[in-house]
């Protein structure tokens, strides 16, 4: 992970991840993986002790086998939003770990960040399980205690090489936030705003004018139409999100974001990234930039985003981006595009939460292959 060697604060989310991993594909043969984060309401009225139903609005279901009823989350799951592929999939589950999670950790942790994030009020298995986490990792953090309010946690649903990935949020601290309780003070070199309510997004960017600032959203922050994510726009100087989390953007949303002057990521699971920038001359520039070449097997593609824009930051930053010299060449972007694919494949092959550090991405990029 990072040595800190900029001064980087991070606004996001920690949750404690429950990983359910299958072994099998989520969905039908001949489909693309499944990479859609939603939210959930658990109820307990489920068929069966030992299995999870999990339903989307469209009546699709999937159902999770093998589980422990006195140690795991069992019943039903009812999702906000219609993601799952087919009316009826049942797969058995091989393992399940808990373990810390949210984009916010993910990002003060290859940063090497301050993290300003939320918990709840009562010291409850999962607020004990992150502040474990945050304080193993040696991530600093600043914690905003919302009283009354449980701390957030996510399942996690993921088919490991298959590419599969289906977080569900069972959200309650961090949806009473508000920038007044969450602005930090002081010179900070980068600031990262990642996956809390637009409204908040918008007020945590607006108090930094002086950063350089790196905007992350999450699913529900493109599907939100009361205060849609255009209203960022000019707010962030770098937005990284996957391509299903573009395509789900209204057509107004892609054209003002396409429109800035933003440096845009869009990764693409398996497929690489496509990265776009404004040259000198005001003209939008695109780069492709390919998975990284490896001769083993992925082990499980969560956080593989997280990684690949960090790296991708701290490249353009130590080839001399910065908020007084915004202007970047494609050389530079090819150089951290890099970067950012050989991080992304060296945390595909670790099974819990963590990144590689700056050496292990180093040493890859002169072999030239992950082994």
């Amino acid at each position: 992970m990072n040595d800190r060697k900029h001064l980087v604060l991070v606004y996001g989310p920690a949750y404690l991840d429950i990983v359910m991993r299958v072994g099998q594909p989520l969905v039908r043969s001949g489909h693309a993986p499944l990479d859609k984060s939603v939210d959930g309401i658990f109820c307990k009225n489920g068929k069966h002790q030992n299995e999870l139903e999990i339903q989307d609005p469209s009546g699709n279901l999937l159902i999770l086998s093998g589980l422990n009823s006195l140690k795991h989350p069992t019943g039903r799951l009812e999702l906000s939003h219609s993601v799952l592929d087919s009316r009826a999939m049942s797969v058995a589950v091989i393992e399940v770990v808990e373990e810390l999670g949210g984009m916010g950790a993910g990002y003060a942790a290859v940063l090497g960040g301050r993290l300003v994030s939320a918990l709840g009020s009562n010291h409850d298995l999962p607020r004990t399980m992150i502040e474990s986490g945050l304080k193993r990792l040696g991530i600093e953090y600043s914690p905003v205690i919302i009283e009354g309010k449980p701390t957030d946690w996510t399942l996690i649903v993921s088919s490991g090489p298959h590419g599969d990935k289906l977080p569900v949020g069972s959200r309650g601290c961090h949806s009473e936030l508000s920038a007044s309780v969450m602005h930090q003070h002081g010179n900070w070199e980068l600031v990262v705003a990642a996956s809390l309510k637009n409204e908040l997004l918008f007020g945590l960017l607006e108090s930094h004018p002086e950063s350089l600032r790196v905007l992350v959203p999450a699913m529900r922050n493109c599907r939100d139409q009361q205060f849609p994510l255009r209203n960022l726009v000019g707010l962030a100087d770098f937005i990284s999100l996957n391509e299903h989390e573009w395509q789900e953007l209204t057509p107004l949303d892609r054209s003002a974001w396409w429109e800035s002057k933003a440096i845009l990521c869009v990764t693409r699971g398996p497929d690489g990234a496509d990265i776009y920038w404004t040259d000198r001359s005001g003209i939008r520039q695109n780069f492709y930039q390919p998975v990284f070449p490896r001769s083993v097997p992925v082990v499980d593609t969560n956080r593989a985003g997280e990684a690949f824009a960090s790296f991708l930051i701290q490249s353009l930053m130590a080839q001399g981006w910065s908020k007084t010299e915004m202007n970047i060449t494609s050389e530079m972007v090819q150089r951290a595009s890099l970067a950012g694919s050989a991080a992304a494949g060296l945390t595909i092959q670790l099974p819990n939460f963590g990144f590689p550090s700056a050496q292990e991405v180093a040493r890859v990029l002169q072999t030239g292959v992950i082994s």
